[in-house]
């Protein structure tokens, strides 16, 4: 199966005009903003190195990406918002990297309505940050701790739990996780600069769902500075400097390694260029 982006010329709707896959018989289907697969006769299967300016092939992860954004868009364009999870509870970020493998997941995406998998959510009584617990419907329960991942409990299990809203569990997640990374960020990393993930309401254990990256020269100083802009260059910023000025409601920043940054850089340029090839910006 091979996969094709259609970018619009006009500037709204942003998102493609179409996304088309060419089955190994020859057989061409497009995804349309009417947000349904129908027959295509776009005359793909004969084409070879040269296709026009605005189609291009990207691999299976990119076509689901721009599916997902699609979605999304015209979602928001129809109905008045734009929803971030789709399905399953699996979905995050729209741009973000994809979560589930296409041949399985693209014939879900124009459901109305997917419920998240039904956890229920814990913290210890009285309130501690030591971890967060989550039960699934199977009644398995499982441990959000200092290594920062998912894991089973102790066999010996001393603290009391109280059930909380899924959203103030995530909170303590997502508050461990910050406090920890720092803790290592200060200890463990050494290098030319410090590295911040920036996340604005994703999942904070997946860097795919990482906004942009930044980085900052030296330590635990007020140093400037710079952001990995979508033209490539790394330009001034200040943010992570304005969340802890209690700047609010533009997302926060977690302290990655450097071998982290690396990777994100890697995704986040790729993503721009997806991203300028189909939107022009």
């Amino acid at each position: 199966m091979r996969y094709f982006v259609f970018a619009a010329e006009e500037p709204q709707p942003r998102c493609p005009l179409a996304v088309v896959r060419l089955d190994d018989d020859g057989t061409e289907q497009a995804f349309t903003r009417a947000l349904r697969w129908v027959g295509s006769d776009d005359g793909l299967a004969g084409v070879g190195g040269e296709l026009p300016p605005n189609v291009w092939e990207v691999s299976p992860e990119w076509a689901e990406v721009f599916l997902v954004d699609m979605v999304g868009e015209m979602r928001e364009r129809r109905h008045g918002e734009r929803r971030d999870r789709l399905f399953e509870g699996v979905w995050g970020h729209l741009g973000g990297g994809p979560r589930i493998d296409l041949s399985e997941g693209e014939a879900r995406l124009v459901a109305r309505e997917r419920e998240d998998v039904e956890y229920r959510w814990f913290v210890p009584r009285p309130a501690s940050p030591q971890f967060v617990a989550r039960v699934g419907p199977d009644g398995v329960e499982e441990r959000f701790t200092s290594e920062l991942c998912w894991g089973p409990p102790p066999l010996l299990r001393l603290a009391r739990l109280q059930e909380v809203p899924r959203e103030q569990a995530m909170a303590g997640v997502r508050d461990l996780a910050r406090r920890v990374r720092e803790s290592w960020q200060q200890q463990l990393w050494s290098g030319q600069y410090d590295y911040f993930a920036w996340f604005s309401g994703g999942d904070v254990l997946d860097l795919t769902s990482a906004r942009s990256l930044i980085r900052r020269r030296g330590s635990g100083g007020w140093d400037p500075e710079q952001v990995l802009a979508h033209s490539g260059e790394w330009v001034p910023t200040d943010q992570v400097a304005g969340h802890h000025r209690g700047r609010s409601g533009l997302g926060e920043p977690l302290a990655i390694s450097p071998e982290e940054a690396e990777r994100l850089e890697v995704v986040l340029r790729e993503r721009h260029e997806q991203w300028r090839r189909a939107y022009g910006n």
